[in-house]
């Protein structure tokens, strides 16, 4: 959100949990929003904190893991020297599991009501 209620342009994508690929359905578990600039000044990450989605599409799902691993995450999506590589190990690893959605833009004020309320 800015102070002054001025509009700015962020791109986000949701991270998504995708327990079975073939039937490619999933449960947005967060998001990551960034100002795209060269210092990427503004970055927020938010996840859910409500698992009920998640047991209702996998009643196999490891809560307690994917509650650790989404708090890893988050530490370290935060951080400005550890962002990149952690959405590399993302996209890269955790056989699909997890997944990144294609980078959206919006132009907001307010990020928390326009991307955030639609998407977790």
């Amino acid at each position: 959100m800015t102070i002054d209620g001025s509009k700015r342009r962020l791109e986000f994508f949701t991270v998504r949990y995708v327990p079975d690929r073939l039937k490619a359905e999933f449960v947005n578990l967060g998001i990551v929003i960034f100002a795209p600039t060269k210092t990427v000044e503004f970055c927020a990450v938010h996840f859910i904190e409500n698992w009920s989605r998640v047991e209702a599409l996998d009643a196999d799902a490891d809560i307690p893991a994917l509650r650790s691993l989404v708090g890893d995450l988050t530490k370290n999506l935060r951080r400005r020297s550890t962002r990149v590589q952690t959405l590399r190990l993302i996209q890269e690893s955790f056989s699909n599991t997890l997944q990144l959605s294609e980078k959206q833009t919006c132009v907001t004020s307010n990020y928390k009501r326009d991307i955030l309320s639609k998407y977790l």
